[in-house]
């Protein structure tokens, strides 16, 4: 349980379409509808290098009650259908999730050969009416502080125009910006929200991975926000000079 979020957009400034990601950092552990336990490393954003798209999840973790043991659940036949990946794949970056999870909902980014393409699954709550399956979408959120999150991203979504090959023209920046705001908005309402917002940003020719991107608590400014992952990005490029928006998208 969580809130994920998934835009396929074009950024006119730089006239670069892209896949940005977003998703919190907290790890509930549950019983019986009970939180028994929080923490904030979660990681919910993963990306396999070698074929080059991301995956976020939202799931429920299992505990059983006689012995503390993790349940796990996971369909990979189904997986394949959805994502458009091979089984290899599919293991291949599941097994980088530090923990067995029972996942029902899930973003894919792709990257086939220079073409991006946004996948999303979602399984409804009481697992009994068939699964919704979206393929080639532009925007989706996921997870259970969807709903706190739907007004931001609808009211950016309809005001956003679509250029001739039919992406929504939002800037990276303005997205991050709003992306932020909304999961700071679900932080506050949804009791599995929380720890900091992690991105991923998929280009054609790039990726980008930030973890503790920003905090979702006590809302920051996107100027600090900025700055604060560009000091740490220039800590590994010591000439590093360019916007963070210009570094995400590979420019």
């Amino acid at each position: 349980m969580t809130t994920g979020i998934s835009l396929h957009a074009y950024d006119k400034d730089f006239k670069k379409e892209y896949i940005l990601l977003a998703s919190d950092s907290q790890r509930s552990t549950q019983l019986n509808n009970m939180i028994l336990a929080k923490s904030y490393d979660a990681k919910k954003i993963l990306y396999n290098e070698k074929s080059n798209f991301f995956i976020s999840h939202s799931g429920r973790q299992l505990t059983n009650s006689m012995n503390n043991s993790i349940n796990t659940i996971i369909n990979y036949d189904q997986l394949i259908y959805e994502s458009n990946l091979s089984k290899g794949m599919i293991f291949d970056i599941l097994d980088k999730f530090e923990e067995p999870f029972y996942s029902n909902h899930y973003h894919f980014a792709i990257n086939e050969k220079g073409k991006l393409s946004l996948n999303a699954r979602a399984i409804p709550e009481n697992f009994c009416n068939p699964k919704i399956i979206e393929k080639n979408i532009f925007c989706s959120w996921i997870g259970t502080g969807g709903e706190f999150i739907q007004e931001f991203i609808l009211d950016e979504v309809l005001k956003s125009k679509k250029n001739e090959n039919g992406f929504l023209e939002i800037p990276l920046k303005h997205s991050l910006d709003f992306f932020y705001s909304s999961l700071c908005n679900a932080s506050k309402k949804d009791q599995y929200t929380g720890g900091n917002m992690q991105i991923g940003v998929l280009e054609k020719n790039n990726s980008s991975l930030i973890y503790d991107f920003a905090p979702l608590e006590i809302k920051e400014d996107f100027y600090t926000i900025e700055n604060r992952n560009l000091e740490s990005l220039r800590k590994e490029n010591i000439n590093l000079s360019k916007s963070l928006d210009k570094i995400l998208l590979g420019i």
